[in-house]
Parts: structure tokens; C-alpha cells; sequence
């Protein structure tokens, strides 16, 4: 099996969409105000909480390179989600399960990112149980 710098952190972020709670949620959204106008308060919720939505903030981006690689970046080559990959294609963690993705992007309250993030954790599991069986 080809080794991956984050797969330990697909492992944590799993783990982490598994056990957050609502209210956690709802205490993080308290906090946040929207900013710039166009930044969706949901979307910088995700964000602070998972690190989701921003190779600046993934932390498997960040466990795949020094400088958080970049989309297209070829750190990506080196990423956990290049296993079940489309041979050659690029971010291919925008593309896998693309509505658990756009569950969490596009969340528009605290419940349904709540499920959002469950069922984003079911689809990994299920997806990367053959990579690694501690995901089973």
C-alpha cells in the first residue's frame, strides 16, 4: 500500500465530524459574525470547526505539504484522497461524494451541517476502509 503523509489526519478529521456536537456548533456560530459581506456565517462555521472549505485551513492539506500545498498543487499527488482518485484528476477531494461536499458547504443552519458532517464521515469510512482498516 502507496504511503500517505495525512492519512493520520483523514483519520482525526473522521473522527471529528463523528463526535461533534450541536451544541458546539451553536456556541461557534454565537461567536462568528459575517465578515466581508460574502463569506456565508455557515461557511466560516465549517471552516473554524473541521478546517473545511480552504487549503489554507484542511488539515489534510497541511499534513500533505510544508507550505499547505494549493489546489492543482502537486502536493495533491500526495494526498489520502488520490487512492480512490480518478487517475489525473486534479482536487480530487472536491470531487469524492460531492454531495456530502456541497452538504457541508452549503449548510444553512446548525442541524444540517450537523448531518452534513455525519454523513461526510460515513462516506470517508466507507470510501477508505479498503486503504485502511481502522476506518472500517
Amino acid at each position: 500500500m502507496r504511503n500517505f503523509n495525512n492519512l493520520n489526519a483523514l483519520k482525526v478529521l473522521v473522527k471529528r465530524y463523528e463526535t461533534i456536537t450541536i451544541k458546539e456548533i451553536k456556541a461557534k456560530c454565537a461567536q462568528l459574525e459575517e465578515n466581508n459581506g460574502w463569506i456565508p456565517i455557515m461557511f466560516q462555521l465549517a471552516e473554524q470547526l473541521t478546517g473545511f472549505g480552504s487549503v489554507n485551513s484542511c488539515t489534510l492539506c497541511q499534513n500533505v505539504s510544508s507550505d499547505g500545498g494549493g489546489f492543482e498543487s502537486p502536493y495533491c499527488s500526495g494526498c489520502v484522497y488520490t487512492a480512490i482518485a480518478v487517475s489525473g484528476q486534479s482536487t480530487p477531494c472536491l470531487k469524492f461524494d460531492r454531495p456530502s461536499y456541497d452538504a457541508i458547504q452549503y449548510a444553512e443552519c446548525e442541524d444540517d451541517l450537523l448531518v452534513a458532517y455525519r454523513n461526510r464521515a460515513s462516506a470517508i469510512r466507507e470510501a477508505f476502509s479498503a486503504i485502511d482498516e481502522s476506518l472500517s
